[in-house]
Parts: structure tokens; C-alpha cells; sequence
């Protein structure tokens, strides 16, 4: 089978770019408790031009650790009620309008908006669903065994397709952890210790393209 090669010209690379956001919530007197507000600086005089309102944008990495944790069996994604979750997958949100997107969720727990099987709805906003997988980062001996790892986390599998949303440059965005079933805000804690409190470092890595105004 013949290699197949995409050639993009210059005019269209110079519409793509790449923003890396890292969070470490575990820094002194900050508990976002997986809500963060993000600045997304302009690159270039592109992403600040009134002919590029709108982009296709995804988060094509994701790395979540622990390190405050005595072993990286301690972490574990909680809600701030301090429920420990098993989703095998994080949705992660941006404040960024969109109108491509839209949820259907059905949870069942008592006092929930979906209770009954009345399922719960929402629309517009990025949303990308991430399935996640845990990882032992290391840091002790015998560090690839989890009960003993100094530290670990997560990180994402497979790969999204982009949507269509605003040119976030230039703004400060509100950027969501959630659980997908109780739409409840999500973070890393360590389940020994303190449940409810975010100790999270969170790497993600977003790719932009901006789309020229019709």
C-alpha cells in the first residue's frame, strides 16, 4: 500500500496551533477542586484578526499525576463530596460557545436531576469525552508496582475528532473536570488522606485551527 502524505500549504499552517495548559493544583492556598480558569495568550496577529472567530479545537493529550499521595494506590478521581469514581474516562469541558455538542445523561441516584430515568440534558460548550487509563509514574523501588510507586496518574487513550467552537485566544476560560453520569466536578485526591481535596497535576495539550469567517 502506498504511503499517503497530507500537504498543507503555508497560509493554512499558519491557522494551527498548539496550546499546552498545565495546572498544578496542589499548590498552597488553592483548592479549584477540578474547575480552573485559564488564560489563553495570542500567539500571533491570526488568533486577535476579526476574520477568525471561530476554531476546531480538541485536547489530544491528557496527563493527570499525584505526587502528594505515600503511594500512587492512594489516588484516585473524587468528587468534592469525596465519592471516589470509576468512569475509565474524564469529560472535560471548556467555557469556550459552541453549538455542536450536546449531552444526554441518565443517573439514577436519589435527589439527582436524572432520577426516575428522567435523563438529564445540556447543549452547547465544549465537551470532550477522554478515556483514561492509570499509569505508575515511579519514584521508589520497584517503582512499576502501583502499592509501592512513589506517585502515578493517568493518561488519555485513543484520539478525538476537533469541533467547531469561539477563537478562545485572548480570554480567560473556565476549564472542567466532570463526572459524566452525576455532572458533578471531578479532580485527584488522595483517598488516605483527604478525599475531598485536589492535589492534582494536570498536563493537557490542545490542538487549534482557526476557520476563516464566511
Amino acid at each position: 500500500m502506498a504511503n499517503v502524505v497530507n500537504v498543507f500549504s503555508i497560509d493554512e499552517e499558519r491557522l494551527r496551533f498548539r496550546v499546552i495548559c498545565a495546572i498544578d493544583a496542589n499548590t498552597a492556598g488553592y483548592d479549584a477542586q477540578g474547575e480552573y480558569d485559564i488564560n489563553i495568550p495570542i500567539p500571533t496577529s491570526f488568533t486577535n484578526s476579526h476574520e477568525y472567530s471561530s476554531c476546531r479545537i480538541k485536547c489530544d493529550v491528557l496527563t493527570a499525576t499525584i505526587q502528594a499521595a505515600g503511594t500512587a494506590a492512594n489516588a484516585v478521581w473524587s468528587t468534592r463530596a469525596g465519592g471516589f469514581l470509576r468512569n475509565g474516562n474524564v469529560e472535560l469541558q471548556l467555557s469556550a460557545p459552541s453549538s455542536q455538542t450536546s449531552l444526554t445523561a441518565i443517573n439514577a441516584a436519589a435527589g439527582n436531576p436524572g432520577a426516575f430515568n428522567e435523563p438529564v440534558e445540556e447543549t452547547s460548550g465544549f465537551k470532550q469525552i477522554i478515556p483514561i487509563q492509570f499509569v505508575v509514574v515511579g519514584g521508589a523501588a520497584a517503582a512499576w508496582n502501583p502499592g509501592v510507586a512513589s506517585s502515578g496518574g493517568w493518561v488519555n487513550v485513543g484520539e478525538q475528532p476537533a469541533i467547531i467552537c469561539a477563537n478562545p485566544f485572548g480570554s480567560r476560560l473556565r476549564l472542567r473536570f466532570v463526572d459524566v453520569f452525576s455532572r458533578n466536578p471531578i479532580f485527584l485526591a488522595d483517598a488516605a488522606a483527604a478525599p475531598g481535596v485536589d492535589i492534582g497535576k494536570y498536563t493537557l495539550q490542545f490542538e487549534i485551527e482557526l476557520v476563516p469567517d464566511k
